[in-house]
C-alpha cells in the first residue's frame, strides 16, 4: 500500500506541471441524491476487499465466517497490532472510499461523515476475524472523512474542463487513484462524470511548490548514523482563507504538504523511503475581516522516519493574520485544540507483556491515545528576495491502553527559497525533532528525552 501511495503523491507532483501550469480549482461540483446507492456502493467496497484479501492474498484473518461475526460483535473494541503505515496511511484511504462514494451520491460534507462511521463499523465486525480495533475505528473514520473531501477536491482540479486541458490520460490516472470510488461512478452516472469536468463552475485559487534535493541529518541517534536522504517535497494552498465569499464550506481552503524521503543507507534494519504528510483545513471561519480571523480547523498528521513516527487528528481553535503591502506580504496562524487521536512510537513497547508474548502478530512499535496539540505557523513573501516558511508544532498525547504516561513531541521547520529564474528557485531548509516521554510506572522509562536535526538543500519551482 506504502508503493501505491507513493505512485499516488508522484502522480499529483507532476500533473500540474503537465497542465500548463493550472492554477486554479473548482468548486464543489454537485451530484443528484442517491444516499441508497452510496450505502450500496460502501457495503460493496467492503465485501471486494474482503474477498481479495481472502481470495488472492489468502490472508487468513479475511476468511470470516458468520462465527467471527457473532464473536466480534460480543468481544467489542480491542486494540491491534498493525505498523504505522497501516493504521495511519492504509486505513484513512480504505475510509475515503466511504466518504467519496457518499460525496459523488449527493451527499454535502457533513452529511458525508456518518456513511464514513457505517462504513468503518461494518469493516471492523464483519471484515476480519480479529475483534474491532480501536485504532482501526479512530484512524478509518477521522482519516477516511479527512482525506476524503482533500481528494474529492483534488480530484475535481484534475478533471475541471477535461477535453480542453492537456495530458488527459495523466490527469485521468491521478483522479483514479485519488477517488476509485468517485470514477467508476462517473462511468454509470452522467451527472457525475459531467459535473467533475465541467468548466462552470466558480474557481478557487491553488498555489503550489515542488522542491527536491538532498536531506543531511546532523547527528547520530542511537545506532542510527548520520545519513542523507533523496528529498521530494510538495506542497499546496488550496482557497484563500480571507476571500470576500459568505459561503465558507470545510475545506474550502486546505494547506497539504507532502514530502518523500530516500535513504542513502543500504541495510535490512533501515527502511528505504519514509513517506510524509501534513494538513489542515479550517471547517469554520468566525469573524472575517481583511487582516484577522478566527476558525476552526481539522488537522491530520502522518510523519515517519528511522527515527520518529507522529499520526495525529485534531481539532483546533486558531487565530489568522493576513499583512499585505506592496513589497511584502505575510500570512500567520497559531492553533490550540484536542487530538481526537494520536500516536507516537516509544521504547516501552519492548517491555510491555502483550507485546513480548505475541506470537509475531504485533508488529506495533508506537502507543496511543489523546491529548492537545499546538502549532504556529508564518509565512514571508517578498517582491525580490524570495518567501521564508516557518512553522512550530507540538504534540502531547496520554496513552493509556497500553500503559499509562505522556509522549510529547515537537517539530520546527524553517525554509527560505530565494527565487533565481521565473518560478525557480534555490531553497534551505533546517528541520529539528525533540521528544520527551514519561511512563510513571516504569521506572526505566521516566524522563526520556532525544532529539534529531537535519538540514536540506533544495531545488524548488512554485506554480
Amino acid at each position: 500500500m506504502r508503493n501505491v501511495l507513493i505512485s499516488i503523491l508522484i502522480i499529483i507532483f507532476m500533473t500540474p506541471l503537465s497542465a500548463q501550469l493550472d492554477s486554479v480549482s473548482l468548486h464543489l461540483p454537485q451530484f443528484k441524491n442517491r444516499p441508497l446507492v452510496g450505502a450500496t456502493e460502501i457495503v460493496a467496497t467492503n465485501i471486494l476487499i474482503n474477498r481479495y484479501d481472502a481470495w488472492v492474498r489468502d490472508l487468513d484473518w479475511a476468511k470470516v465466517t458468520p462465527e467471527h461475526w457473532y464473536n466480534n460483535l460480543h468481544t467489542g473494541f480491542d486494540t491491534d497490532g498493525d505498523p504505522f503505515g497501516t493504521n495511519f496511511i492504509s486505513h484513512p484511504y480504505h475510509g475515503s472510499f466511504f466518504f467519496n462514494a457518499a460525496r459523488t451520491n449527493g451527499s454535502s460534507f457533513w452529511e458525508a461523515i456518518p456513511f464514513v462511521l457505517a462504513g468503518s463499523w461494518t469493516w471492523e465486525y464483519f471484515g476480519e476475524t480479529f475483534p474491532a480495533s480501536e485504532i482501526d475505528w479512530n484512524t478509518t473514520t477521522l482519516g477516511g472523512v479527512y482525506l476524503g473531501e482533500v481528494t474529492h477536491r483534488l480530484t475535481a482540479h484534475l478533471l475541471r474542463d477535461h477535453k480542453k486541458r492537456n495530458n488527459r490520460f495523466l490527469r485521468s490516472l491521478g483522479a483514479a487513484f485519488l477517488d476509485p470510488i468517485g470514477q467508476i461512478n462517473g462511468w454509470f452516472y452522467k451527472d457525475v462524470a459531467q459535473a467533475y469536468r465541467s468548466s462552470n463552475l466558480r474557481r478557487f485559487p491553488v498555489r503550489s511548490q515542488l522542491s527536491f534535493g538532498v536531506s543531511q541529518s546532523l547527528q547520530s541517534v542511537g545506532i542510527i548514523p548520520p545519513s542523507s536522504y533523496f528529498h521530494l517535497n510538495y506542497s499546496m494552498i488550496y482557497g484563500d482563507l480571507f476571500d470576500d465569499s459568505d459561503d465558507y464550506k470545510p475545506f474550502d481552503h486546505f494547506i497539504f504538504r507532502a514530502w518523500l524521503d530516500i535513504n542513502s543507507i543500504k541495510a535490512k534494519e533501515y527502511n528505504n523511503n519514509y513517506l510524509n504528510i501534513m494538513s489542515h483545513a479550517p471547517l469554520w471561519r468566525l469573524n472575517k475581516s481583511n487582516n484577522s480571523l478566527f476558525a476552526i480547523s481539522s488537522h491530520y498528521a502522518f510523519m515517519h522516519n528511522n527515527v520518529f513516527k507522529i499520526g495525529s487528528f485534531s481539532l483546533t481553535l486558531d487565530y489568522h493574520v493576513n499583512f499585505k503591502s506592496e513589497n511584502i506580504s505575510l500570512l500567520s496562524a497559531v492553533k490550540l485544540g484536542p487530538i481526537l487521536f494520536g500516536s507516537a512510537n516509544s521504547e516501552v513497547v519492548e517491555v510491555i507483556d502483550k507485546f513480548i508474548k505475541d506470537d509475531g502478530e504485533f508488529l506495533r512499535d508506537y502507543v496511543y491515545g489523546r491529548g492537545f496539540m499546538y502549532e504556529a505557523e508564518a509565512l514571508i513573501i517578498t517582491k525580490n528576495l524570495g518567501r521564508i516558511i516557518t512553522s512550530f508544532n507540538n504534540w502531547l498525547i496520554y496513552t493509556q491502553r497500553d500503559t499509562p504516561g505522556t509522549e510529547r513531541s515537537s517539530v520546527f521547520k524553517l525554509e527560505y527559497h530565494y527565487p533565481i529564474w521565473k518560478n525557480w528557485g534555490l531553497g534551505i531548509e533546517f528541520f529539528h525533532y525533540h521528544r520527551t516521554a514519561h511512563y510513571k510506572e516504569i521506572p526505566e522509562f521516566q524522563e526520556i528525552k532525544n532529539g534529531y536535526s537535519e538540514i536540506k538543500l533544495l531545488s524548488s519551482f512554485s506554480f
